[in-house]
């Protein structure tokens, strides 16, 4: 997913609480890769949220942070782990994939 996005030209703010170390050494210093600490940094006017794992802490976010942190209020979660509809009324764009 990464690559693919990196190849469009992609700015990419990467967070994954067990997964940093390698992919810091697969990718390297690179101007379009921002590694974040936190999944909430990770956020700050970005124009979409990508969920690709399904880790215990996003699980249930804040999102009213997350919405107050996005330029675009925009989800696509590639696990299905939260419910369209309660995000949709938030003001979220959301996708699940493969729903």
């Amino acid at each position: 997913m990464i690559k693919a996005l990196l190849a469009q030209g992609a700015v990419i703010k990467v967070h994954d609480p067990a997964a940093m170390l390698e992919l810091h050494t697969y990718f390297g210093a690179n101007s379009q890769i921002i590694y974040c600490e936190t999944a909430i940094e990770a956020t700050l006017n970005s124009d979409a949220l990508l969920l690709i794992t399904e880790w215990n802490e996003y699980a249930s976010p804040d999102f009213d942070q997350l919405k107050a942190n996005m330029k675009t209020p925009l989800i696509i979660d590639g696990r299905n782990i939260w419910e369209p509809q309660f995000l949709r009324e938030l003001g979220f764009t959301y996708y699940g994939v493969g729903r």
